[in-house]
């Protein structure tokens, strides 16, 4: 079954430049976990999608925020995440494993295994108050979009060789 999307993202830019704007992005991708051709691969573009770095993981008194940016123009995109989130964002980016296997490494033990690749993850959406994102997977030169929430995403990305967009 597919899907289209039209959203419009528009999100409160802070920065140490100062910025504002919004983000409009036109997804028109299945949502469903599907399988896309090496010649459809050569045909994604990144049209109205920004290149984001994970920049920071900080404590508020609202909860844990995990924050995004583009160096380049100077954006960062704040999202906020549950603590448990947190944990598992904060040992990727120091490298540190837990005692027993958290979810994300069950799944990059399954994606490594399979012989597959986290290619790119992507903030596609605000649905509500929190982002809709994707998680690209390559595998045997086939392309497959798995659905998914914007930290799991985000965590799954957590490598300089895996592009962010948002």
């Amino acid at each position: 079954m597919r899907t289209t999307h039209v959203a419009t993202i528009s999100f409160l830019c802070l920065s140490v430049w100062a910025c504002a704007g919004s983000l409009e992005t036109v997804d028109t991708r299945p949502i469903d976990p599907v399988l896309i051709s090496p010649s459809m691969a050569a045909s994604l573009d990144h049209d109205g999608f920004v290149p984001m770095q994970v920049f920071d993981l900080m404590e508020t008194e609202s909860g844990p925020v995990v924050v995004l940016a583009d160096p380049d123009i100077g954006t960062i995109l704040p999202i906020w995440i549950g603590n448990a989130e947190a944990l598992t964002i904060a040992l990727r980016l120091h490298g540190e494993v837990f005692d027993r296997p958290l979810t994300h490494d069950l799944f990059d033990a399954l994606v490594r295994e399979t012989g597959a690749v986290v290619a790119e993850v992507r903030l596609d959406s605000l649905v509500g108050e929190a982002f809709a994102a994707s998680v690209l997977l390559e595998s045997d030169g086939r392309l497959i979009w798995l659905d998914s929430r914007a930290w799991d995403s985000i965590a799954m990305g957590l490598s300089p060789q895996v592009p962010t967009y948002a």
